[in-house]
């Protein structure tokens, strides 16, 4: 085995083989295209762009979401980063909800099962 070449390791008895992944040996197919495009003569129009220079959606319009089935709020996070509003997230987890709480103080938690709120809702619009 080459220095260079990564080895699956096997996190279950010592008896069982694992084989080398394949992409690794392989390579990326998208890399050896990019090496390829890059010998080419004509190859002279790439242009760098800075995504810093441009105003993001969330930037040019306000967005709100709602993170239903929302975990410890991963998605929420990215989202709140990426400038957009939280309104409400719904979570079945005690300990979920509690992180939820912490890191989103602004917007509102129903924490329990999703379809305890969908029968508050329809029971509060008839």
């Amino acid at each position: 085995m080459r220095r260079d070449e990564s080895v699956q390791m096997n996190m279950f008895d010592k008896e069982t083989k694992c084989r080398k992944p394949t992409a690794n040996r392989r390579g990326s197919k998208y890399l050896k295209l990019a090496e390829l495009l890059e010998k080419l003569p004509s190859n002279n129009n790439w242009e760098t762009v800075r995504t810093s220079d441009h105003l993001s959606i969330a930037e040019k319009f306000s967005f709100n979401f709602i993170d239903l089935f929302a975990g410890a709020g991963g998605l929420s996070m990215g989202f709140t980063q990426a400038g957009l509003k939280k309104i409400v997230d719904v979570e079945l987890l005690p300990f979920a909800c509690r992180t939820l709480k912490r890191n989103f103080p602004n917007s509102k938690h129903f924490c329990g099962d999703i379809s305890d709120l969908i029968l508050l809702l329809i029971h509060k619009v008839q």
